[in-house]
C-alpha cells in the first residue's frame, strides 16, 4: 500500500512539472475554444525547415504601410501561411506553409509542408555548391511544441518540451538577452572598439553558437561554463552563459574587415565600471582645491558671457573641471573627469536633449563610447572644448 501511495505521488509530481506529454503533431488534439493565433501578424523570422529557438510575432496594422518584411497568417481551418515580401523585386523571397494545433493556453504545436525561396537568395544552407536559383519542397517536418508568451499586444513562441518550470527559465534568459542588448545598443560608436575582439572564420557548421563558446573559452582558457541561451539581435548575435556562478554574456557579429568570419568578444562591463568608480573617487575627494573662472574674463569682446569654469586640481595638476553654460540653446554642463591631463570621462547634463556620457578608450575623434545615445553631439567637438578651456586657463 505505502509503495502504491508513493508511486501515485511521484507520478503526480511528475504531471504537475510537465504540463504537454508531447508525442506527435498527429497524435495531439487541438483546443478549439482557444483562438487567440488567428489573423495575420508580423513576425520576426519565417517558419522554416530549420526553425528558430524564438519567434516574436506582432499585430499587423496595414493601415501604416508596414505590409512588407516577414508576415504570417494563422487561419481558423488550423493552417497557416508565412510570407517576405519587399517593395521591389532585388531580393530573397521565402515563404511557407503548414498547420498549427492550439494545445491549451500556454502551448501550441506546429508542422511544416512547403517552403519556397527564391530571387536574390543565400542557397548555401541547402546547397553546399549554392549554384541553385530556386528552392520549392513539399515536407511533412514535425517542428515540435512551442510556449506562448504574451506580452504588450505580441506574442513570443520559443521551443520547449512542455516543462513549465523550464520554459520558466528559458524565458528569464530571453528577457536577460533582450536587456542586455538594449544597452550594448545604446552607445555610440556601435562598434564596441572598447572591447577586446577576436577573430574567428566562420566554418558555416550549423553548430555556430557552439563554435562560437568554444572558440572564446580556449582562447580566454575558460573552462567552467555552462551556455544558458542565446538570441540573434540581426546584426549581433548574444550567448548568455554562467562562468563561475556569474551571468556572463558572449557578443558575435560578421567581421568588418573580413569575409566569412566573426568578430567574438566576451562582453565587460569593467571598463566602464572602472570609469565611474575613477569619478566617483574624484567626486568624494575634499582635498582638491578649487578655482571658479568667468569665461567673460578670457573674452573682452563679449562681457554678456556668464559662462563659468570651475578647475579642481591637485598639487597643480587638474582632476576635474566643470564648465557651465548659458546660452540661447539653454543652460547646460559639461565635467571633464581628468587623469594624466587627458579627458577619460565627460558627463554632459542639458536640460533638452537630457543627461549622457562620454567614456573614453582613446584620443581618436571617436574613441569614446556615448552612452545613451544623443543626437546632434560629437566626442571631437566635446574634446575640442575641453582642449580650448585648458589653454584659456594656462593664458
Amino acid at each position: 500500500m505505502k509503495l502504491l501511495i508513493l508511486i501515485l505521488s511521484l507520478t503526480n509530481l511528475c504531471i504537475a512539472q510537465k504540463q504537454v506529454d508531447y508525442i506527435s503533431f498527429d497524435s495531439t488534439q487541438q483546443y478549439s475554444k482557444i483562438n487567440y493565433l488567428q489573423g495575420s501578424w508580423k513576425i520576426d523570422k519565417l517558419i522554416t525547415q530549420k526553425p528558430a529557438k524564438e519567434y516574436i510575432l506582432s499585430k499587423r496594422d496595414e493601415s501604416k504601410g508596414n505590409q512588407y518584411g516577414n508576415n504570417i497568417t494563422f487561419k481558423p481551418d488550423g493552417t497557416f501561411f508565412s510570407d517576405y515580401s519587399a517593395p521591389c523585386g532585388n531580393d530573397c523571397f521565402g515563404s511557407s506553409t503548414g498547420k498549427y494545433k492550439i494545445i491549451n493556453e500556454s502551448y501550441i504545436c506546429i508542422l511544416l509542408e512547403h517552403e519556397w525561396r527564391h530571387g536574390n537568395c543565400d542557397f548555401s544552407d541547402l546547397d553546399s555548391t549554392n549554384k541553385i536559383s530556386a528552392y520549392d519542397k513539399k515536407l511533412r517536418l514535425d517542428l515540435g511544441v512551442f510556449r506562448v508568451y504574451k506580452d504588450s499586444g505580441r506574442i513570443q513562441l520559443f521551443n520547449s518540451d512542455g516543462n513549465p518550470k523550464e520554459d520558466k527559465k528559458k524565458l528569464e534568459y530571453i528577457e536577460m538577452l533582450t536587456q542586455k542588448s538594449e544597452e550594448i545598443s545604446n552607445c555610440f560608436p556601435s562598434s564596441h572598439r572598447y572591447l577586446n575582439w577576436h577573430e574567428m572564420i566562420d566554418s558555416n557548421s550549423q553548430t555556430k553558437v557552439t563554435d562560437v563558446v568554444n572558440f572564446i573559452t580556449n582562447k580566454l582558457a575558460i573552462d567552467d561554463y555552462q551556455v544558458l541561451s542565446d538570441r540573434d539581435f540581426g546584426n549581433e548575435h548574444l550567448i548568455l552563459l554562467k562562468i563561475k556562478n556569474e551571468f556572463r554574456y558572449i557578443l558575435f557579429k560578421n567581421s568588418s574587415i573580413r569575409n566569412k568570419a566573426f568578430e567574438v568578444a566576451l562582453y565587460e562591463n569593467s571598463f566602464f565600471e572602472n570609469l565611474e568608480n575613477f569619478a566617483s573617487k574624484i567626486d568624494k575627494n575634499r582635498t582638491l582645491k578649487k578655482k571658479v573662472i568667468k569665461e567673460r574674463e578670457y573674452n573682452s569682446h563679449n562681457s554678456q558671457l556668464k559662462n563659468t569654469i570651475s578647475l579642481f586640481s591637485k598639487n597643480g595638476e587638474p582632476q576635474k573641471l566643470i564648465y557651465d553654460i548659458y546660452n540661447g540653446l539653454g543652460y547646460f554642463k559639461m565635467i571633464f573627469y581628468i587623469d594624466d591631463g587627458k579627458p577619460t570621462i565627460v558627463k554632459i547634463e542639458n536640460e533638452k536633449s537630457g543627461n549622457f556620457t562620454y567614456y573614453v578608450y582613446s584620443e581618436l575623434s571617436q574613441g569614446a563610447v556615448m552612452k545613451p545615445i544623443v543626437e546632434g553631439w560629437t566626442f571631437s567637438g566635446v574634446n575640442q572644448v575641453y582642449y580650448r578651456i585648458i589653454e584659456l586657463i594656462k593664458e
